[in-house]
């Protein structure tokens, strides 16, 4: 299957009234759905020269598309985003042996609705429930929201020296 291309980098409409000011424009990328584990290896090592990135939820790194933070901070933008959320063994979420394994594409959401972890697992729950808005929870996914990089800016602004840059 080939890449879903994504590539409205600007509407008329929006440039005729003025709203949408320059650098704000959304970056040209193509986007594949990975089936399995092993085809989502492959897609990032096949476009690792175009700075393939993994996306399932999305809510950092479309921003970072949207805005040059990205960029700005060392990180080159992908060309490529190899989306996960198709991939069935990184949904979902399994009791076994008295614990849980979740899927790294699983919302917070799905972590917030699911019985088990609202009555054995609540602190996991409720953790969930405090991250951002309902829509956000709603794709973001447990493994993005581990990895997500600061929002905090002091990291991300040019104008401040966070120790953590």
């Amino acid at each position: 299957m080939g890449p879903r291309h994504a590539t409205h980098t600007r509407q008329a409409s929006c440039r005729a009234e003025g709203k949408l000011k320059e650098g704000y424009e959304m970056r040209a990328f193509e986007l594949y759905d990975a089936n399995s584990i092993k085809e989502a290896i492959d897609l990032l090592r096949a476009n690792a020269a175009k700075n393939a990135r993994v996306v399932a939820g999305g809510s950092d790194l479309v921003g970072g598309l949207m805005k040059d933070w990205v960029h700005g901070k060392g990180l080159a933008l992908p060309e490529v985003l190899v989306d996960i959320t198709t991939i069935k063994e990184l949904v979902g979420i399994n009791e076994d042996n008295g614990g849980l394994t979740i899927g790294a594409a699983t919302t917070l959401s799905d972590v917030i609705d699911h019985k088990t972890v609202s009555s054995k697992f609540s602190l996991l729950s409720n953790a969930a429930l405090s991250v951002a808005s309902p829509l956000i929870r709603n794709f973001g996914t447990i493994g993005g929201n581990i990895n997500q990089r600061p929002r905090c800016w002091f990291f991300r602004g040019e104008d401040f020296n966070c120790y953590k840059k």
